[in-house]
């Protein structure tokens, strides 16, 4: 878990936005968005430990199921029909045909 020194550079880049409420909420979409969803679900369950939260509200988020979008990267329920918010990368612009396979 990250405390102190290694906490200090979202700190740090917080306070670089201007340390209002907005930075800290576009700091926070940002960094929800970069973690793998498996650990976003083990620091709600280790947050809502913590901080004994009520059970009954997490037995609906445990049992919901959701997919990631590999063309635009947004979460979906798997019960629920998905289009994509943004247009599909463009893969030519990521990969050359110059680069020698491995």
């Amino acid at each position: 878990m990250a405390c102190g020194e290694f906490a200090e550079p979202i700190y740090k880049l917080i306070e670089e936005l201007g340390d209002t409420e907005e930075a800290r909420e576009k700091v926070l979409d940002s960094l929800v968005k970069f973690l793998r969803g498996q650990t976003i679900e083990d620091f709600v369950e280790s947050f809502r430990r913590d901080y004994d939260m009520n059970n009954e509200a997490t037995e609906d988020f445990e049992t919901n199921e959701f997919m990631l979008c590999l063309s635009c990267q947004s979460t979906f329920h798997e019960d629920e029909t998905h289009e994509c918010v943004y247009p599909p990368m463009d893969e030519s612009k990521f990969f050359s045909s110059r680069i020698p396979e491995c």
